[in-house]
Formats: C-alpha cells, sequence, structure tokens
C-alpha cells in the first residue's frame, strides 16, 4: 500500500476472486478490536478476479470513496502524520484475517499485537 492525503493504492499478491469484501481503515488496533474514532471503507472487488501484480486506486471524498477497480462504501480521512491503514476481513469492527498495513511510524499501529502482520513483510513504514 502507498498512502496520499485522503487517497492510496495497493498492489496485489495473488490473484482476488470476484466478490471479495476486504475493509481498510485508519482506526488503531488495541491487541483485541479496533477503536470506533475514525473511518473504514468496504471495498468489493467486483464481479471479475483481479489479476496478482494489480494496482489499484482509492480516493476518499466527503461522502464517498471512488476506486480504479470495484466498489466501495464509506471513506477514509487520512491524516499527514501519525496515521496507519489497516486491510483486512472480517467484519466492522472484529477481523477474521489481517492482509497487510502501512503507516508513518510504528506507534501509529497502535499494536500489531494479534494481528500476524510483520514490520517490513505486511507492516510497512513509510520512509520519513
Amino acid at each position: 500500500m502507498n498512502a496520499q492525503k485522503d487517497a492510496f493504492t495497493i498492489r496485489t499478491t495473488s490473484i482476488i476472486l470476484p466478490n471479495t469484501y476486504i475493509y481498510f481503515t485508519d482506526t488503531e488496533w488495541n491487541g483485541t478490536y479496533f477503536g470506533i474514532d475514525e473511518h473504514t471503507m468496504i471495498w468489493n472487488s467486483g464481479e471479475d478476479s483481479i489479476p496478482a501484480g494489480s494496482i489499484i486506486y482509492f480516493k476518499s471524498f466527503t461522502s464517498h470513496t471512488i476506486t480504479s477497480i470495484g466498489s466501495t462504501q464509506g471513506i477514509l480521512k487520512i491524516a499527514s502524520k501519525k496515521e496507519a491503514i489497516f486491510a483486512y476481513q472480517g467484519t466492522l469492527r472484529m477481523p477474521t484475517h489481517f492482509i497487510a498495513g502501512i503507516a508513518f511510524n510504528p506507534s501509529d499501529y497502535g499494536t500489531l499485537e494479534n494481528t500476524g502482520l510483520i514490520i517490513d513483510s505486511t507492516a510497512f513504514v513509510l520512509p520519513q
């Protein structure tokens, strides 16, 4: 993932099957669940499989998010510092599978405890 002001891109590392739902949130993880103080967006991959290596763009506006592939519900308001984005599957505040994360600093995640995400592998920190 790569983050910009209220926009980010992802590059798929495997095939994404049709109608896959992935949640993106900028809320901190406490080791057990996400808080309720920030935003969450749900992405549906659409009717076709998405090949590995695909680049998908997301841009949030005041009331909606546009994406280059699939459809979205909700928005993300990405701060320019002290921010993290998690990609996961599950339900709104309760992940069953963490996919990836990106942050400005490791502390911006809250914690990575119980996520299975690993710094520099599936959880990335942007260079300062």
